[in-house]
């Protein structure tokens, strides 16, 4: 039967049918291309959203630097939970395995950031406790060099006072110099601390070292000869301070 031999009827029917199809057809191909535009606009509103997560975690982690405050490192580890689960989630709409590795491997560099920025805050603590012990250690060295000192220097002026030899009094001041030269190589050593503190030079470090060497013989060397206890104490308070 050709197409002039059906009805009307027959022929508004297959018009009808095929011009439904056709709309149908076309109403897909917009749909489908309306959903995936919708997911490539999710999906670039989840990566805008990582990259500010990214530099708030950079920001906190510089506020953490300049107060040295707990509460900018709990916001950095916030922030990059709220990452991990952007991750997963934008991870679990992608099709594509271009995309999946691509976003696999910027999960990998946020833990990577996290671990180093976590390494970073424990070293930071150690310096700090380091810092408060070297502190703490000068002052002891300074403290008992120095009581050291003003008693030989006491004793020296008793001396001269009960006009005794001039041997005796060559040792007092020699003792007296001895504590001295104790309380300057802790002041090299402090200069070449704050040295490296600010410059960062090896050199430094080697020279703190090279002092320290120095304060450790000169304690051996007057030690031994002193002769009174409160004097040993004195200088094995120095050792053991320059010890820690």
């Amino acid at each position: 039967m050709s197409w002039k031999d059906l009805k009307i009827a027959k022929k508004l029917y297959i018009g009808f049918g095929v011009v439904l199809i056709l709309a149908m057809a076309v109403g897909y191909v917009g749909w489908n291309g309306l959903t995936t535009v919708g997911e490539m606009v999710t999906n670039a509103d989840d990566a805008n959203r990582l990259i500010k997560w990214a530099k708030d975690c950079r920001q906190q982690e510089k506020n953490y630097i300049m107060r040295d405050d707990m509460q900018y490192v709990e916001r950095v580890h916030e922030t990059l939970a709220d990452m991990y689960k952007q991750v997963d989630e934008t991870k679990a709409r992608f099709k594509d395995q271009v995309d999946v590795v691509a976003i696999e491997e910027a999960q990998d560099r946020t833990k990577e950031y996290e671990a180093a920025f976590d390494d970073w805050v424990r070293l930071h603590h150690e310096g700090a406790t380091a810092m408060e012990t070297m502190v703490v250690a000068a002052r002891v060295v300074n403290e008992e060099a120095t009581k050291l000192r003003v008693g030989q220097r006491d004793a020296m002026q008793a001396q001269l006072l009960a006009q005794d030899a001039h041997a005796k009094l060559a040792d007092r001041w020699g003792k007296a110099d001895d504590a001295n030269r104790m309380i300057r190589f802790m002041l090299e050593c402090r200069q070449q601390e704050k040295n490296w503190i600010i410059r960062k030079n090896d050199e430094y470090a080697e020279q703190v070292l090279a002092h320290i060497d120095d304060l450790v013989e000169q304690c051996s060397t007057t030690r031994a000869k002193m002769r009174q206890k409160i004097n040993h104490d004195q200088i094995d308070a120095i050792v053991a301070a320059v010890n820690e």
